[in-house]
């Protein structure tokens, strides 16, 4: 069933972002082609050359189209500062880096713990 065909491009969208390979062979890129042509909503579009769906390909995969094309997308949309994405993934990384420490620790105590039962069961 055609988008195209049911009217759905004409009507009113929030703007859209289309993120598609030339070699896509799930979804046409023609048919990106015929959105962007299609209606007077904003629409951009975001084409990697050699890249398959979703514009991937074996040196893209999807992590860095998500983040360096999708999330500039809605961060625009949204008005908000990419910068702040970054940081929050900057404090989360820190966060989980001191739950892992924290972590070890204990493991390393408990390890300790064990070595000196261990040691004191022999004697």
């Amino acid at each position: 069933m055609s988008l195209k065909d049911l009217g759905a491009l004409d009507k009113p969208t929030a703007p859209q972002l289309l993120v598609n390979g030339e070699k896509d062979t799930q979804v046409p890129i023609e048919d990106l082609y015929i959105v962007l042509r299609t209606g007077t909503n904003p629409r951009q579009a975001w084409v990697n050359p050699t890249g398959g769906h979703i514009g991937r390909n074996r040196g893209l995969s999807d992590a860095p189209i998500f983040e360096g094309v999708i999330t500039h997308f809605v961060c625009a949309q949204a008005q908000v500062n990419t910068g702040l994405i970054a940081d929050v993934r900057r404090q989360r990384r820190r966060h989980i880096e001191r739950i892992s420490d924290m972590v070890q620790s204990r493991l390393m105590v408990g390890v300790s713990q064990t070595a000196t039962l261990t040691s004191q069961d022999e004697s």
